[in-house]
């Protein structure tokens, strides 16, 4: 499971364009990592995970991701979400309900499209069409996960506006521009029900798209495509199923409710809304946090939850927006009116959101503390700063109600802490950022080393505060 959501300028406090995920991948580990802007030769090339070469741009540019630490192909990172030097965030969910098109001797899955975006798009218009260039050459295979082999619906920010992104197999894809009054969420399906395709400005999609449908019996009107309807299907390959399963469906009704302040309709397939305030940073956390307590699902008061009300236990957990399976959750806060170095601020928690700490990463800083990458020691100072995080969530879960009250208080310590210091950061490389580029790149990486260290630094106290509690 995993779920992504986009919020446009109009709709936030600040003018900002929010982008949050999770990614989940229950029983896989994960790391945060930082790759910098290289220059590349002619002879160069991407190696998709199918181990076709593609041509490599000739700059890549710096960025910032989080992944599960799972072997594909010939990489032994997968899913990766995150942001580059030009604060374009991108982030992904799995779809399993599609049409079976064939796409025999395609290149590309869902795996290479978001280094392909972080690597070489400086706009998330421009990382639409340049996706679409690379698949309407190569084509769209389905994933090479054992057991998940999926489509994929793609969340593509920038500090202007944000995009969903849409492929079935093959050389099918679309993308529709989120309003920018608007909240709008995905979850493991596809979602665009309502495209004009005469719409350059707020929809792209691959040539052809309304007249394959119709030669295959489909239908579809152009002018109100139904891409989820058409190339989607009511069945699916596993348990990650369609729009109205309820993997999908509470998901999505729970971030919708949440933003428009009001319990919407469960079986409806409302995928956006103006929301009944403006948002901000902290609204897209706590939805990516729900565990939907105080609703008819509320996951702590099932008889599994036990005695403590642990919403993460071995019943029908998977539901909720935060799981113990989560790997790692973002929110990119992506502002045009900062220099991109520092408008763009990437808030990670690694491990399950609901019981880990959020902490800021700006886009131009080029350094983080290497516990972060790592994912093998469980123990000792070298540790792996994903099991601290992951330890504290399961040590939680032992006796959930007293202990989440504890770590509760914790995490606003820290999280409030951490943005009234990215705020201070920020006044300072205002100052510096006209007059020594150099002196505001070293602060850059000066915080984000700090506050990566200060974030485990809090999971450990966290984890020894709990330990006490028995």
């Amino acid at each position: 499971m995993c779920t992504c959501t986009i919020i446009g300028r109009d709709a936030t406090e600040d003018g900002s364009v929010l982008l949050g995920a999770n990614n989940d991948w229950d029983r896989t580990p994960g790391r945060l990592r930082y790759v910098p802007r290289m220059e590349h030769g002619r002879d160069e090339s991407f190696r998709t995970v199918r181990g076709f070469e593609i041509p490599q741009a000739e700059i890549t540019f710096a960025y910032h991701y989080t992944c599960c630490v799972y072997p594909i192909g010939h990489r032994s990172d997968a899913w990766a979400e995150g942001m580059n030097e030009y604060q374009v965030a991108v982030a992904q969910t799995g779809v399993h309900a599609f049409q079976p098109i064939d796409a025999s001797g395609a290149a590309l899955e869902a795996d290479d499209i978001p280094w392909i975006i972080l690597e070489r798009a400086a706009s998330a218009r421009q990382a639409i069409e340049l996706v679409g260039e690379l698949v309407a050459q190569y084509g769209f295979n389905t994933s090479s996960w054992e057991g998940a082999e999926g489509v994929a619906v793609f969340a593509v920010a920038d500090p202007k506006e944000g995009w969903w992104l849409e492929l079935a197999p093959g050389h099918h894809w679309v993308a529709q521009r989120v309003p920018d009054d608007m909240a709008s969420v995905r979850v493991n399906c596809l979602g665009i029900h309502d495209a004009d395709l005469n719409d350059r400005e707020n929809v792209l999609c691959s040539r052809g798209l309304a007249e394959y449908a119709a030669a295959r019996g489909w239908g579809g009107e152009p002018a109100h495509f139904d891409f989820s309807g058409l190339y989607g299907r009511d069945k699916s390959i596993n348990e990650w199923g369609p729009e109205l399963d309820k993997l999908n469906m509470y998901r999505r009704w729970r971030a919708m409710s949440l933003y428009a302040r009001r319990d919407l309709p469960e079986n409806e397939l409302i995928y956006q809304v103006r929301p009944a305030k403006k948002l901000n940073v902290d609204d897209v956390k706590a939805v990516l946090r729900d565990v939907y307590a105080g609703t008819c699902h509320d996951l702590t008061t099932v008889p599994e939850a036990g005695p403590f009300g642990d919403p993460f236990h071995d019943g029908p957990c998977c539901y909720s927006l935060a799981q113990v399976g989560t790997v790692a959750s973002m929110v990119a806060h992506l502002r045009s009116w900062l220099p991109d170095a520092f408008g763009g601020i990437m808030w990670v928690a690694l491990s399950n959101p609901h019981t880990s700490f959020y902490f800021p990463i700006p886009a131009g800083a080029g350094r983080l503390p290497a516990r972060f990458s790592q994912t093998k020691t469980r123990k000792g100072e070298d540790k792996s700063a994903w099991w601290v995080f992951k330890d504290v969530g399961l040590l939680t879960s032992r006796r959930y109600r007293p202990n989440m009250t504890l770590l509760s208080q914790i995490q606003q310590t820290f999280e409030t802490d951490a943005a009234q210091r990215m705020s201070t950061m920020e006044d300072a490389l205002s100052a510096l950022w006209p007059i020594d580029r150099t002196a505001a790149y070293a602060l850059l990486d000066l915080f984000s080393v700090e506050t990566a260290s200060r974030a485990l630094a809090a999971a450990e106290d966290a984890f020894a505060a709990l330990e006490l509690q028995y």
